[in-house]
């Protein structure tokens, strides 16, 4: 009995499955999932782009083609090899690139230093970002400037629906600048400035901003750094910007403070404060 008990299901399950497979289709068969690798990231060289890296020849065309290139199509990474790269204008990275970055990109230049010759008082290097952009890195990279440039590295993100998240900024050294070392405003959440030296810049060693027109600076975390020698502030906070905290870093020999906060700021940790003028 047992055996025609199961010999009969096994009969109906082939019938009903071969009344369904006689049925005209009445659901379009469901989207298959696109799995198709994405696009590998790409490391690109500034020598592919002709930069020289002597000191002497004017590098800012051939940096600029290079940071156009390695951020376009979703973002890779541009190698800066190690020497002196003579630069006449801003270099912009993400300048022409709309879309949206969701993977790591950036830039690494440990042993490369950025030497500007900017008459004009326009910023060295601008990460202006137009789209959302998340885990963008900059490593190792020396900016050193002769007090006739604007900031040396200007970051902003601004207006609705879009972001820099996750960014860092490793290794970096801003010095001699004719205004900040570092600016940074705007919709930048959850970010890094991490080892980083901000030194004898005209304005502040790095500032911290909200927008002028909307965009909401915050949670930015500061570790190891050290602000000296700047000509106002070793880091300032200001349009109530507060969402930062400041862990084991140094501020010394400023002109003005070692640091200002309008609004206070998240923590300040295991830092230390000498010699500033106020």
């Amino acid at each position: 009995m047992a055996e025609e008990r199961f010999l009969n299901r096994r009969g109906l399950l082939a019938a009903g499955a071969a009344t369904l497979g006689s049925l005209p289709a009445a659901f379009p068969a469901a989207a298959q999932p696109d799995m198709r690798p994405e696009r590998p990231t790409r490391m690109l060289s500034a020598t592919q782009f002709g930069a020289v890296g002597d000191g002497l020849t004017d590098d800012s065309q051939a940096l600029q083609n290079a940071f156009d290139e390695a951020f376009r199509d979703g973002g890779g990474f541009l190698l800066i090899p190690p020497g002196t790269y003579r630069v006449s204008r801003t270099l912009r990275i993400l300048s022409r690139h709309t879309g949206d970055i969701g993977r790591l990109s950036g830039v690494i230049a440990h042993g490369a230093q950025i030497l500007s010759v900017i008459e004009n008082h326009v910023n060295v290097i601008e990460i202006v970002s137009r789209a959302t952009v998340r885990f963008l890195a900059i490593e190792g990279l020396d900016v050193l400037g002769r007090g006739k440039e604007k900031h040396g590295l200007y970051i902003e993100c601004g207006g609705r629906d879009r972001y820099l998240y996750n960014c860092c900024l490793r290794d970096v050294v801003v010095q001699g600048c004719g205004g900040d070392g570092c600016r940074m405003v705007g919709n930048v959440f959850e970010s890094q400035i991490i080892n980083s030296y901000f030194r004898s810049n005209k304005g502040n060693g790095v500032t911290f901003a909200h927008g002028k027109h909307g965009g909401i600076l915050s949670a930015i975390h500061v570790f190891g750094c050290v602000f000296g020698n700047n000509g106002a502030d070793g880091a300032a906070l200001i349009r109530g910007c507060y969402d930062v905290g400041f862990h084991g870093c140094y501020f010394l020999l400023n002109g003005r403070f070692g640091l200002v906060a309008e609004n206070g700021c998240t923590l300040l940790s295991n830092c230390g404060f000498e010699n500033n003028q106020m």
